[in-house]
């Protein structure tokens, strides 16, 4: 069994999952089913310290949204990149929102891969929009992307990935829209 757990914290949008399998994908794992069905919801709060205190939440609107993008080409306000992956997929799932307060949110799905399919891999793609706040890095605004092999009890770290908001991130653009508090907005499309 294999298990994703995203964390974020302030403002972010869209991420879209795809799976390459030769096998059947795991139910609603690219949230095709226009909602959260299978994925665990998480919420917290990111302590003065940079240590996320993330607990299962349930869906709350406005941290954990599916946009759904079947009506066009919505624009993304901070970067102006499209919303809609672009491949064939319908839905996306939007963590975190314009709030401050060290707000921070997450979500989860656990499948099982296939006995004896070596040929297995997992596809995800994804957009951030950051507020670069200037704090000091711990307190920054970030994702974390990790992926846990539980058969064998191991995080999985050629899977994970931590992005830490800073203006000289690479492939991140600096928007030309401030953050509600005045802060620059910097972006991944």
């Amino acid at each position: 069994m294999s298990r994703i757990i995203y964390s974020w914290v302030n403002i972010l949008f869209l991420i879209i999952i795809s799976y390459s399998l030769s096998a059947q994908c795991p139910s609603n794992i690219d949230f095709e089913k226009g909602n959260l069905e299978s994925w665990l919801c998480y919420k917290g709060r990111v302590t003065r310290d940079g240590d996320i205190r993330i607990s299962l939440s349930g869906k709350i609107s406005g941290h954990h949204d599916i946009e759904s993008l079947q009506n066009g080409d919505e624009k993304d306000y901070y970067g102006g990149f499209s919303k809609k992956y672009p491949g064939e997929g319908k839905y996306s799932l939007k963590l975190g929102n314009d709030g401050a307060d060290s707000e921070a949110e997450g979500v989860s799905y656990t499948f099982t891969i296939p006995t004896n399919n070596n040929d297995f891999s997992l596809i995800y793609h994804y957009a951030i929009v950051f507020e670069d706040i200037g704090h000091l890095p711990r307190q920054q605004p970030r994702v974390r992307i990790k992926t846990y092999n539980e058969t064998d009890n191991q995080w999985i770290i050629c899977a994970s990935y931590d992005y830490i908001a800073n203006s000289s991130l690479p492939g991140f653009l600096n928007s030309a829209k401030p953050s509600p508090r005045g802060s620059s907005v910097i972006c991944k499309d």
